[in-house]
């Protein structure tokens, strides 16, 4: 027996642009066949691949439906994101940049095509790298107090797809109702190194896909060796509606888009009841 998720998340990711307004695709969404769908989330994160001092790292995302079959057509549609003050001096932090959850209302059909597109607000010298999704379903969830949680956590620092583990659920377990991951840099962090992720869900016995759902946050590469992280980022657990079938085995990755020198630690959690 199994079960087909509810909730679901895609991710897109790429370079944005350098001149202040720039408009840049960092790629196109295609929802699955099996709509009408509801989405309830668009999200987002930008860190510096390249940190330079005097220059900010700021922009919005913009949602372009490319099929006409996303109600109402998102325009305007200027969602923002966490953004990254300029710094002076030849040494900087490494920001810790948490991500950006904006919810919304809208609703796609099957198959629908949605553009991402990155918008720098401010000018740059190098593009930064972007992440970012959107978070849909059948059905909008909505905050539960959970009666379980669990988690597994790993080091690792390969870019693409990295194992964390495997949560088995309780046998009494009906259904997931909240969801987070956290990676941040473990160990000696490294200069020109940034973190950007985003996780994953499958199982034998639940249908997740697709599956790519946002960390809690991201974080900028630091100049010179001698360098540390921003205030810490509040674990944020993101609500879903995914029925499950007692005793089901959640397998978890954590995919990086470059990999790093030295580990970073990946914590991820599965609330239910």
């Amino acid at each position: 027996m199994s079960t087909e998720a509810d909730s679901h998340s895609q991710v897109v990711t790429g370079v944005g642009g350098t001149v202040a307004a720039t408009v840049t695709t960092i790629g196109a969404i295609t929802l699955p066949a099996n709509g009408p769908w509801k989405i309830f989330g668009i999200w987002g994160y930008v860190v510096q691949g390249t940190v330079i001092a005097a220059q900010a790292t700021m922009g919005h995302i913009q949602m372009v439906s490319v099929s006409g079959d996303v109600t109402p057509n998102p325009a305007p549609s200027a969602w923002p994101l966490a953004a990254t003050a300029s710094f002076l001096g030849a040494a900087t932090g490494r920001p810790q940049v948490p991500v950006t959850i904006n919810p919304c209302t809208l609703e796609a059909s099957g198959k629908a095509i949605v553009n991402m597109n990155y918008v720098n607000d401010c000018a740059v010298t190098t593009g930064s790298d972007v992440a970012l999704g959107v978070l849909y379903g059948k059905t909008v969830p909505t905050r539960v107090s959970p009666a379980f949680s669990d988690f597994v956590t790993a080091g690792f620092n390969t870019a693409g797809a990295n194992a964390v583990g495997v949560i088995t659920l309780a046998e009494k377990a009906k259904r997931i109702v909240a969801i987070g991951c956290d990676v941040i840099q473990n160990l000696v962090s490294t200069t020109g190194e940034e973190i950007l992720p985003y996780w994953t869900i499958t199982s034998d016995d639940i249908d997740f896909p697709p599956s790519q759902w946002p960390c809690n946050s991201a974080a900028s590469e630091g100049l010179v060796t001698n360098h540390g992280y921003n205030n810490p980022i509040v674990p944020s657990m993101i609500p879903v509606n995914i029925p499950v079938v007692g005793g089901a085995r959640l397998n978890i990755s954590v995919t990086l888009l470059a990999g790093t020198t030295n580990n970073v630690q990946g914590t991820a959690y599965i609330m239910y009841e």
